[in-house]
């Protein structure tokens, strides 16, 4: 407004100049002012055409001046906003033409607002595991609401197993354990044998006295695992208070084996001399076998012994044999404590007390053992278990008189 000339080349090159709004108190455009201007298309003139004529100066340079469509006699004074757009995600906005109410003409044109471009959040995503597959989630605008990607799918991972090997020990078998880095999933392969403990010499930990055993221990080598074994008592020192009674005898250890045991079998018949070879009678027989089983009470104190008194060493010996079978006595009600045992009755007393077992073999080498006396089978049984060998190879002599050497013996090997 006011502006009474625009001097030459003032506009000129100007080549993106669309318009122009020239105020009525312009008297002259001079030359060239807007020479090269080959943008402009629209001219507002606030005079009058006849004014206009006077105004402009016309050499080749004003020429896209007067190419261009001109509105006269309008001042724009008043304009609204027109063809305003909104930028979307995808699509340019525009700031809108500021347009003159009275003549239409766009007197200040808008610009484009570029398209904002979605804002993207990313949803249902799930991660793969080594099993599963999972997704790589779809990515939503927040704005719009588009869906501008689809989800993909993202393969299982499968697993990532590392190996561990256990080594097999002394008591457990070896492994591999294979464990998933990712999900920690594991199994277990590649068995192994356990290997076999390597003892030591061991060494004794508990020395074995004569009334309890010992302990040996023995530490592996491998692993340290120990283990014990027992270590028998000690034999006791047993001295031989028996002048008759030499080593090698084959009535030593019987004889021996007798006075040591709990309850006493037997004694000497002094404190020095065992005299081996007397004869044995039934009542020492009776007593030595009751002695030999624990000195069990008779359940009965009723004596049917016309010959056994009562408070006599053997008499409850004799009752208990009788209760149990190991002798009848004789028919006449006598027991004849006195009389000198024989072996065949010594040998039937042992096997009635033994329960009477019958022999695997009824083979007899015995001539003076035959078939259905009292003694025979109590004689082979005694001859299977190796308690008597006999007096010789075919005779066993079982109406001898028994001596007390060979009664312990055979106690002794029956019992011991």
């Amino acid at each position: 407004s006011g502006v009474t000339k625009i001097s030459n080349d003032a506009f000129a090159n100007c080549t993106n100049l669309k318009g122009v709004d020239l105020p009525n108190s312009l008297k002259t455009v001079e030359y060239n002012a807007f020479d090269n201007d080959n943008a402009l298309n629209e001219v507002s003139y606030a005079g009058s055409q006849g004014d206009w004529n006077h105004v402009l100066i016309r050499p080749e340079g004003n020429e896209p001046l007067l190419n261009a469509t001109t509105y006269f006699g309008c001042a724009h004074s008043a304009t609204e906003l027109r063809n305003v757009k909104t930028a979307s995600c995808t699509t340019d906005g525009y700031t809108g033409d500021q347009v003159c109410v009275t003549c239409g003409k766009i007197v200040v044109r808008g610009r484009t607002i570029p398209a904002l471009g979605h804002e993207i959040e990313l949803r249902n995503a799930t991660d793969a595991t080594c099993t599963e597959p999972g997704l790589t989630g779809d990515e939503v605008c927040t704005v719009c609401g588009e869906t501008v990607r689809h989800s993909e799918e993202i393969p299982a991972l499968g697993h990532d197993y590392e190996a561990v090997v256990t080594a097999p020990t002394c008591t457990e078998q070896g492994f591999t354990t294979h464990t998933c880095s990712r999900c920690g999933d594991s199994f277990v392969d590649s068995y192994t044998p356990m290997t076999e403990h390597s003892w030591d010499s061991g060494v004794v930990t508990q020395e074995p006295t004569e009334t309890a055993e010992g302990v040996k221990t023995f530490t592996c080598t491998v692993c340290g695992e120990t283990r014990t074994e027992a270590i028998p008592v000690l034999e006791p020192v047993q001295t031989n208070p028996f002048t008759d009674v030499p080593e090698g005898k084959f009535y030593h250890d019987p004889v021996l084996w007798a006075i040591s045991q709990d309850p006493q079998i037997t004694t000497g018949v002094t404190d020095t001399t065992f005299m081996p070879d007397r004869v044995c009678t039934r009542a020492h027989v009776v007593t030595f076998l009751w002695r030999a089983n624990g000195c069990p009470e008779p359940t009965s104190m009723t004596n049917t012994f016309k010959d056994v008194p009562n408070g006599k060493y053997y008499t409850k010996a004799v009752l208990w044999a009788a209760e149990q079978g190991i002798t009848t006595g004789y028919s006449d009600g006598t027991f004849r404590p006195n009389d000198e045992c024989t072996r065949g009755q010594v040998v039937t007393f042992l096997w009635r007390a033994k329960g009477q077992p019958a022999p695997t073999s009824t083979s007899n080498p015995f001539s003076d053992v035959p078939a259905g006396k009292y003694f025979t089978t109590a004689v082979l049984w005694a001859l299977e278990n190796n308690i008597t060998k006999g007096r010789t190879a075919t005779t066993f002599g079982p109406d001898d008189a028994c001596t007390r050497g060979h009664v312990v013996t055979f106690l002794y090997r029956a019992y011991a």
